[in-house]
């Protein structure tokens, strides 16, 4: 599986201020409401259009706050559907990879990163990361809208208190293991390996 690292992904959205995410080259905006996630036509006045981009340490999280929601990669009976915030929720993280492309991105799951969110005709699909075109990009662009100084997200909270950081300095599990300074020490150890559960 493809793993991005935090340096490949690192942008910086002005954490004061609003996005709005456009399909590749079309007006077409993504839009949150309870009917689902979808992409409609810009409104610059559609608050359902406009997002903040909350940096978290496993990638951002599209947060319509006026609501209380995120996109995240949920379905519902086959629709593309938003998610309460919960910075718990891993499928509420995303990944922005940079392209080519000024202001576009390639939007990938943090969950899934073989795939990337895309708009097609027949509406939002994720396709496999490694067939992503500039047909897959989504172009993001700041609003005049500022952030309320509430709805700002603070990072400097203790990293204790950051519910998204599970394993700072821990060490990959693994078996026990028993230390010998030589082979034929560990061959002299009958009594450890004459036991049913060591090999």
């Amino acid at each position: 599986a493809l793993t991005l690292s935090m340096t490949m992904m690192a942008q910086n959205f002005d954490k004061t201020k609003k996005y709005i995410i456009f399909s590749g080259n079309s007006n077409n905006a993504l839009t949150l409401s309870m009917q689902g996630v979808t992409f409609e036509e810009a409104n610059g006045t559609n608050q359902m259009q406009n997002f903040d981009l909350d940096k978290m340490n496993v990638g951002y999280r599209i947060v319509m706050r006026i609501e209380g929601y995120a996109v995240a990669m949920k379905f519902d009976n086959g629709k593309f559907m938003p998610a309460e915030i919960n910075g718990s929720d891993e499928d509420q993280f995303w990944i922005f990879e940079k392209t080519k492309k000024d202001n576009c991105y390639l939007v990938i799951p943090k969950e899934h990163q073989d795939l990337v969110l895309s708009h097609t005709r027949e509406g939002i699909r994720f396709i496999p990361r490694n067939k992503a075109n500039e047909a897959s990009y989504l172009r993001v662009m700041e609003t005049d809208i500022v952030r309320e100084s509430n709805e700002v997200v603070k990072n400097d909270a203790p990293i204790w208190e950051n519910e998204t950081v599970f394993a700072i300095n821990k060490m990959d599990g693994r078996a026990y293991y028993q230390a010998y300074t030589s082979e034929s020490e560990m061959l002299a150890d009958k009594a450890y390996y004459d036991t049913p559960w060591t090999m």
